[in-house]
C-alpha cells in the first residue's frame, strides 16, 4: 500500500494555515500579557470593598452590660495607652464592640464608658459590670443626637442581641452575661454602684488554721481605716482610706475530691468599696495568721493607726485565687433576650454551653495534674512531705495564696519590721517631683 497521495494532502492542507504573529509572540516580549480569557483560566474577582459604616444613620443608647472573665491570659481590665506584654480585657471588649458596629472607635473613645472594679492582672471576675453607649435598634431622635431616651419603651421596637452579638465576637475567656436597656442618663458603673462581693480561693497546702484566720477576718467587719491593708499609690494623692466591711468569712469549698493539702477554702468579702491591691493585702495578712506566724489579733491591730501609723513591709497574696464575683446596683434589672422567652432559652444555653466547655477542658487538666501528682506521693503523704526538708527537719513556710510555700528561716514579727512612708509623706514627695518636672 501506497502512502504518497496520504502524504501529498495533508502537505496541501498545512500549507493553507496562516501564522498568527499575536500567537508566535515569545514569552520573554514585555508586551507580552497573559489574560484569563486567552489561557482558558476562570476570571479572578474583583478585591470586595467594604463600604463605610455609617453610624449617624443609626441611634443610640445608654446601657450597663454585666460581663465575666477568666484573668489570667489578661494583663488586667483597663485598656493601656502603651502596649502591654498580654491585651487587657477591655482591649478586646472594645475590638469587639467596634467589629459588631456597637462603637465607632475600638479604643472605646466617644462612648461614655465606665467601669464598676478595675481588676489588675490575673485576676478574674464573674460580675463585672460597664455602662456604655451603643448602636440600637430604636428610633432615630435628631434633635436629641440620635440617643434614645430611657421614656421610650423598648417594646416599640425589636433590639440588637447585645448578648448574642457580642458572645460571637469575643474569646471564650470573656462572656457576656446581660444587659440592662433602661438606666438613667447619669448613672456610673463606677459611681452608682452600692456594694462589691470578692472571693479568694484559698489552698490549705501545708495546712492552715481556719479558725484562727475566721477569727482575725472577723475584725475586718465594719469601718475602719485600710491604710495598711493596700498598696499606696500617690499619684492618686488619697488622704481617706476608710473602707466598709460588710462581710468577712471563710468557708470550705465542697469537693469530695480536694481533702488535705489539696482542700480549698473561699474568703468571701464584701463591701461598698475598696482600695487599690485592698483584698490580696488582707489575704496576705490572714495566711500569715493561717500558718501560725502571727496572732489573730494583729488584724485588730493593724487597723488601730494609732498603733500601727504606716504600714509594715509584707508581700501581697498572689492575684490568681482572687475573683470580682458580684456587683450590685440598686433598682437595675438584667436581662438576656427580653420578653421573648425563646430568645432567653437560645442565650442561656449558648452561655452554659460556652462555660461548660471551658470548665471541663480546665478539669481535664486539673485531674490529670493531680494524677501524676499522685503517681508520685500518694495523697495522705503530701502534706508530710512538703513541712519537711530532706533531713525529716519541720520547715517554716510561708504560702503566697496558691498552695505553694516558700521556706522561711527567720521570721520576722509584722510589729518588728520595716515600715513605709506614711501617705501625707508619700503624696507631698509626688507632689514636689510633679512640680519640678513641670518647672523643666
Amino acid at each position: 500500500m501506497s502512502f504518497t497521495p496520504h502524504i501529498t494532502k495533508i502537505t496541501q492542507l498545512t500549507s493553507r494555515f496562516i501564522p498568527l504573529p499575536h500567537l508566535t509572540t515569545t514569552i520573554t516580549s514585555p508586551r507580552t500579557m497573559i489574560t484569563p480569557l486567552a489561557t482558558g483560566l476562570p476570571m479572578s474577582k474583583k478585591p470586595k470593598i467594604e463600604k463605610a459604616f455609617d453610624m449617624s444613620r443609626y441611634s443610640k443608647r445608654y446601657i450597663a452590660l454585666k460581663f465575666a472573665y477568666l484573668g489570667w491570659p489578661y494583663q488586667g481590665l483597663a485598656a493601656q495607652s502603651e502596649p502591654t506584654a498580654l491585651p487587657t480585657v477591655e482591649e478586646v471588649l472594645f475590638e469587639a464592640l467596634e467589629k459588631g458596629k456597637l462603637i465607632e472607635s475600638k479604643a472605646g473613645d466617644g462612648c461614655r464608658y465606665s467601669r464598676c472594679g478595675r481588676t489588675d492582672r490575673g485576676v478574674s471576675a464573674f460580675g463585672q459590670v460597664c455602662a456604655l453607649e451603643v448602636r440600637s435598634n430604636g428610633p432615630l431622635d435628631v434633635e436629641g443626637g440620635g440617643t434614645v431616651h430611657v421614656g421610650v419603651p423598648s417594646g416599640a421596637w425589636e433590639e440588637l442581641p447585645y448578648v448574642e452579638k457580642l458572645n460571637r465576637l469575643l474569646p471564650p475567656s470573656i462572656r457576656v452575661l446581660s444587659w440592662t436597656p433602661e438606666i438613667p442618663a447619669d448613672f456610673s458603673a463606677r459611681f452608682s454602684c452600692s456594694g462589691r462581693h470578692y472571693k479568694y480561693f484559698l489552698m490549705m497546702g501545708n495546712g492552715l488554721d481556719i479558725e484562727a484566720m475566721r477569727e482575725a477576718a472577723g475584725y475586718f467587719v465594719g469601718e475602719h481605716d485600710f491604710r495598711n491593708f493596700c498598696k499606696l499609690d500617690p499619684t492618686k494623692q488619697i488622704t481617706n482610706f476608710k473602707r466598709g466591711v460588710k462581710r468577712a468569712t471563710i468557708s470550705p469549698v465542697s469537693d469530695e475530691n480536694q481533702q488535705g493539702a489539696l482542700g480549698m477554702f473561699v474568703f468571701d468579702l464584701e463591701g461598698t468599696a475598696f482600695l487599690w491591691h485592698q483584698v490580696r493585702c488582707m489575704v496576705a495578712i490572714l495566711l500569715l495568721v493561717g500558718q501560725g506566724h502571727e496572732k489573730a489579733t494583729i488584724v485588730r491591730d493593724l487597723l488601730d493607726v494609732e498603733k500601727f501609723p504606716t504600714k509594715p513591709v509584707y508581700d501581697m497574696a498572689s492575684d490568681l485565687p482572687l475573683v470580682l464575683y458580684d456587683c450590685e446596683f440598686e433598682g437595675v434589672k438584667w436581662e438576656r433576650g427580653g420578653a421573648d422567652p425563646l430568645a432567653e432559652a437560645r442565650i442561656l444555653r449558648g452561655l452554659v454551653s460556652s462555660l461548660y466547655s471551658t470548665w471541663h477542658e480546665e478539669k481535664l487538666k486539673e485531674t490529670m495534674a493531680r494524677h501524676l501528682l499522685h503517681s508520685v506521693a500518694p495523697a495522705s503523704e503530701i502534706e508530710g512531705i512538703l513541712a519537711r526538708d530532706e533531713n525529716g527537719k519541720e520547715l517554716k513556710l510561708n504560702q503566697d495564696g496558691t498552695g505553694f510555700a516558700k521556706p522561711v528561716k527567720n521570721y520576722v514579727a509584722l510589729a518588728n519590721r520595716r515600715r513605709q512612708r506614711h501617705f501625707e509623706e508619700a503624696n507631698e514627695i509626688w507632689r514636689q517631683k510633679k512640680d519640678r518636672s513641670n518647672e523643666e
